[in-house]
């Protein structure tokens, strides 16, 4: 005899969207820590120092700035920029730079990649804004040089809105309003409200969900930091053993002249 199906209860539907919720966010973070570790493979086997990550560009009053990636355009006083979205590959570039790149079948290919994205149906403007990267602040040279890693990354002043870590050790996640914060705070959010959409920290906006994409390039401008930070620390390093070679080799000289 068949055993007929109970109707689920909410506590037992509230559970079920918890943990569907919770796979999201993880699978999230899968993604975008596959794409960093991918990324940061490629710029440990740039043999050339002085080539700076494509994240960042240097200004005329000797400060750093998170850029375009294509046209280097100052994302803090420039074109807004935008994320491709979760069916594309998540980079981000300014938005002249992606209006430029749509076809008339309304899809972009990505310039990094070349993964192509299908545009939503109000095109550009239903892409994620990356308002945590054009928010950024901007990193004078002689404070990049004097400052440690750590320092230099609050410097970026790029936290989560809700637990003020910064994206070091946990991943950001873009919310279809623009806005970012951590996936540990949002999978939090996401388990009190117990549905499929949670309201954005900072502006209050309720989002769904299944729109959340990973900030890829977010993550990505705080590892090029750290890159460029271990870069010159390298190249400090490399100048002094250099200089300390130079100073032994002269010294023996002079001993050995004076024995004779």
């Amino acid at each position: 005899i068949a055993v007929p199906m109970l109707p689920q209860t909410a506590s037992s539907q509230k559970k079920e969207k918890e943990k569907e919720n919770s796979q999201r966010i993880k699978q999230i973070k899968f993604e975008i820590e596959e794409t960093a570790n991918s990324e940061r493979e490629k710029e440990e086997k740039e043999d050339d120092l002085s080539r700076k990550p494509s994240q960042f560009n240097f200004g005329p009053n000797n400060t750093i700035y998170a850029a375009c990636p294509r046209c280097g355009s100052n994302y803090r006083d420039g074109p807004s920029p935008l994320i491709l979205s979760a069916q594309g590959c998540q980079h981000t570039f300014c938005s002249d730079c992606l209006k430029s790149l749509v076809t008339t079948e309304q899809t972009i290919a990505c310039p990094r990649c070349g993964k192509v994205t299908h545009l939503p149906a109000d095109g550009i403007d239903g892409l994620h804004r990356n308002w945590a990267l054009a928010h950024l602040e901007e990193i004078e040279v002689e404070e990049f040089q004097r400052r440690n890693t750590c320092l230099l990354i609050e410097s970026l002043q790029a936290s989560c809105p809700i637990c003020l870590e910064n994206y070091t050790d946990n991943v950001p996640l873009s919310l279809s309003c623009g806005h970012t914060a951590c996936d540990g705070c949002v999978t939090l959010i996401a388990q009190k409200a117990g549905g499929s959409k949670i309201e954005c920290p900072t502006c209050r906006e309720v989002v769904e969900l299944s729109d959340l994409i990973a900030n890829v390039d977010l993550k990505k401008t705080i590892d090029s930091l750290k890159t460029m930070k271990r870069h010159v620390l390298n190249k400090s390093k490399n100048a002094a053993a250099s200089n300390t070679s130079k100073s032994s080799l002269r010294t023996k000289g002079s001993s050995s002249s004076m024995s004779t």
